[in-house]
């Protein structure tokens, strides 16, 4: 799941919080590079967390290199439309980047099929039962309660209220999908003005509505969104051993930049979730 809090610290935007024990950094300022990684290493120590996950841009990766970050995704065009983007990953506990084998064959196999799919914009036609648009404050309640039943092993759900609260005065746009009425898909969109991107997460799927392909429609109205936004790229993180949400993705035009290992909380486990991004 998402992040509780976001800051703005020193040129970056920062999200913590969620059970997911990482930091994640957007770097989008070159004149405080140094000030930044110093203040993550701290801030991660304070709050606990075994992993950072920087996105940064070409021009500024080397100094995390030098302090021990490794590369888990590349994205083209990630900053601007134009620069290229890396998520670059330090692990503070060794145990966080490891992967088990078999986990990494399923990885590798999701990657292998979801790459192969073939990209048709008139492949699915939603049915008339449903009614999606952009989500407003007023659906706060109806967004709580279908991440509560949505994700029923997550240990932390009394911070679904708050994640939500955050992402709307953060300014992030949730999408929703309705069925007489009731909130059954979700997803939120998190709009990075410096960078002209913007990034989708925090899905949700009614347990009686899964595997009826709803994110196909939610992640095609929300790159519509992107593009009337003026937005230059978008980028979707996905659960890397998830068939179904990786082609989807794919479908949809979007392209696979990597994997970041045990990066999220889904459930009750951390998982490793694939980077799918997109130019507009």
């Amino acid at each position: 799941m998402g992040y509780d809090s976001m800051e703005n610290i020193n040129g970056a935007v920062v999200h913590h919080g969620g059970g997911n024990k990482n930091l994640y950094v957007t770097l989008y300022q070159r004149e405080t590079l140094e000030e930044v990684i110093a203040k993550m290493n701290h801030m991660a120590k304070e709050l606990d967390c075994d992993k950072i996950v920087s996105k940064v841009p070409e021009w500024g990766i080397e100094p995390f290199l030098a302090k021990g970050y490794q590369e888990e995704a590349k994205i083209p065009g990630l900053f601007d439309g134009d620069t290229t983007g890396y998520f670059l990953s330090q692990f503070l506990d060794p145990q966080r980047k490891h992967c088990e084998k078999r986990e990494q064959k399923v990885i590798d196999s999701v990657k292998t099929i979801a790459k192969a799919s073939v990209t048709n914009s008139n492949a699915y036609k939603m049915s008339g039962n449903f009614q999606l648009r952009e989500l407003t404050e007023k659906d706060k309640d109806s967004l709580i309660a279908l991440y509560k039943a949505a994700y029923l092993d997550y240990p932390y759900p009394s911070r679904f209220a708050k994640q939500v609260d955050e992402g709307f005065n953060k300014g992030a746009v949730y999408f929703g999908i309705f069925e007489e009425g009731k909130l059954v898909e979700t997803a939120r969109m998190y709009v990075y003005p410096e960078l002209v991107h913007a990034e989708i997460s925090d899905f949700a799927s009614h347990p009686n509505h899964r595997g009826q392909n709803l994110s196909y429609y939610l992640v095609e109205k929300m790159i519509a969104s992107a593009k009337e936004r003026s937005l230059k790229s978008i980028c979707v993180q996905a659960r890397a051993t998830s068939y179904g949400r990786n082609i989807t993705l794919s479908k949809l035009g979007f392209e696979c930049g990597g994997t970041l290992r045990n990066n999220t909380l889904i459930g009750s486990s951390l998982e490793s979730v694939n980077v799918w991004h997109q130019k507009l």
